[in-house]
């Protein structure tokens, strides 16, 4: 199935522990009050119980996602997620269905 120009959505699965939990909002705020990269449409940071988190960033398509990644820049999430100490997973999706 060809995807291309289709939505990508980045999904981050993280454990925040509970006293670095302000650190993290403080410091996704800041990555929300920044500069967005061209092809970024949305993001949502999802907290779940105990110190399980979700951030999903919603592209416009794979190829604005891969123009961001080849600058070879780590992405701010990441790097804010591993300055809090936490652990994390990443994978990428495409939108199949959206309302």
């Amino acid at each position: 199935m060809d995807h291309m120009g289709q939505r990508i959505m980045g999904v981050v699965t993280a454990h925040v522990a509970p006293e670095r939990e302000e650190e993290f909002l403080a410091g996704i705020r800041e990555i929300l009050a920044g500069e967005k990269p061209d092809g970024f449409l949305r993001y949502e940071v999802l907290r779940g119980r105990d110190g399980l988190w979700l951030i999903h960033s919603v592209w416009r398509d794979r190829e604005a996602m891969s123009a961001l990644r080849a600058q070879g820049k780590t992405p701010a999430a990441l790097m804010l997620l591993d300055r809090v100490g936490a652990t994390h997973s990443h994978d990428l999706f495409t939108i199949e269905v959206s309302t």
